[in-house]
């Protein structure tokens, strides 16, 4: 998906911007977040004037009293709140692992919550998509198993010396 690439690769971009010399206060989580506000601020205006129509149609659709518009609103903030959890947790397994492992990680997570939805909500999966999750599976199985070995020679190799 288009918005899981772009996610990764603003997510390498900070990390990759917070190696070099930084600010005061300008912490690996600061800087994304600060990367985040100003993609808000640079997109706002465009959303607001291409979208805005539609969404107050959308908006009066999904949460039609006073009510509702409080709880939609009060979910919009948890899952705000949920999301930037989830990114210092992704901070901080950037800092305990090299960018690689963690992207396999991500794979695994997201196969792993396919996999639940296709036990437990019964979802179907096309040919192609068994073949992408096998593939990914695989992928990320050769990966673990190719670091294992590394670290196992590494550690003969230490032990020979």
């Amino acid at each position: 998906r288009p918005s899981s690439v772009r996610q990764a690769l603003r997510n390498v971009l900070s990390k990759k911007s917070m190696d070099g010399p930084q600010a005061e206060n300008m912490s690996p989580p600061n800087t994304f977040y600060l990367f985040t506000l100003l993609s808000v601020l640079w997109s706002l205006p465009l959303t607001l004037g291409l979208e805005a129509r539609g969404a107050v149609a959308a908006w009066c659709g999904a949460a039609p009293s006073r009510q509702a518009s409080a709880s939609l609103l009060s979910l919009i903030a948890q899952s705000g709140l949920l999301f930037t959890a989830y990114t210092e947790v992704q901070f901080q397994a950037l800092d305990s692992v090299s960018p690689v492992t963690h992207a396999v990680g991500n794979t695994m997570r997201r196969v792993v919550i396919m996999l639940v939805c296709i036990a437990v909500f019964r979802t179907p999966v096309s040919l192609l998509g068994g073949v992408g999750s096998a593939i990914a599976i695989a992928g990320s199985y050769a990966y673990a198993a190719a670091k294992t070995a590394e670290k196992l020679q590494a550690g003969a190799a230490a032990a020979a010396e």
